[in-house]
């Protein structure tokens, strides 16, 4: 009876350090989901499709122009067929209209800053495509007029590139 009483009471404390160890492991959760979701200063939004007109592109360049910060990091992938260093994903930072640097998102490893450029330079890429009569396919952020997705030329005839534009974050 004495043994079987110690064995319910071993089997009580497991249950209440388990118990413990459960609200203390969603309590880190929670926390990290709220630091996470209060640190980010994400220019996020929705997309929005777009054509790929020359007025549509300038509209939605003005719009970034106006509602855009100067200052900002910015994560792109492009799509082409290129030399590795311009295909590698990278981490771009643009201050006062200027690339400053660029790095590998897989590595960090410095990228040459002559690679990159600033969100303006796409839209001004588009445009000249889109003017000469070239396939533009696009998608914006809703809120800041930034291309999510551009597709300009055809990638199928190596005549084209691809840019993904993401974690667009204000820097100052």
């Amino acid at each position: 009876s004495t043994s079987s009483s110690s064995a319910l009471n071993m089997s009580r404390a497991r249950r209440r350090r388990s118990s413990v160890k459960l609200v203390l492991l969603l309590g880190v959760i929670a926390a990290s989901a709220l630091l996470s979701a209060t640190s980010c200063t994400q220019l996020s939004s929705p997309e929005v499709e777009g054509s790929g007109t020359v007025g549509e592109l300038r509209m939605r360049w003005a719009q970034w122009r106006a509602d855009g910060p100067r200052s900002y990091d910015y994560e792109i992938r492009r799509t082409c067929f290129c030399v590795i260093d311009v295909v590698t994903p990278a981490q771009v930072e643009v201050r006062d209209g200027h690339v400053v640097g660029a790095r590998a998102l897989n590595d960090g490893r410095a990228l040459a800053l002559d690679l990159f450029d600033p969100i303006d330079s796409l839209f001004a890429y588009a445009i000249d495509v889109a003017r000469r009569g070239g396939p533009v396919e696009v998608r914006y952020n809703a809120r800041f007029g930034h291309p999510t997705f551009l597709e300009v030329g055809t990638l199928a005839n190596d005549a084209g590139v691809r840019f993904e534009v993401g974690a667009v974050e204000p820097r100052r």
